[in-house]
């Protein structure tokens, strides 16, 4: 569908990004971010989460929201 994942028509739209502690989460979000998306991410670590939340303000200037939650559990949704 997109022949240059550089180019993804984002810009201006919210995306969630789940398990946000982690690398590819963190990754995916610097994309995100870099082509001008508004990104909420959600993860259950408040440090690794903050710590993926400040990198991502540091590289792109944009500082995404970060919700706190276990995905596992139904009642945290």
């Amino acid at each position: 569908m997109f022949d240059n994942y550089q180019n993804l028509p984002i810009m201006n739209k919210t995306v969630l990004v789940s398990g946000a502690n982690g690398r590819i989460s963190l990754a995916s979000s610097l994309l995100l971010a870099r082509q001008g998306a508004q990104v909420i991410m959600v993860c259950s670590n408040q440090e690794r989460g903050q710590k993926n939340q400040n990198h991502v303000a540091q590289v792109t200037g944009q500082k995404p929201d970060l919700y706190l939650t276990d995905m596992c559990l139904p009642e945290e949704i």
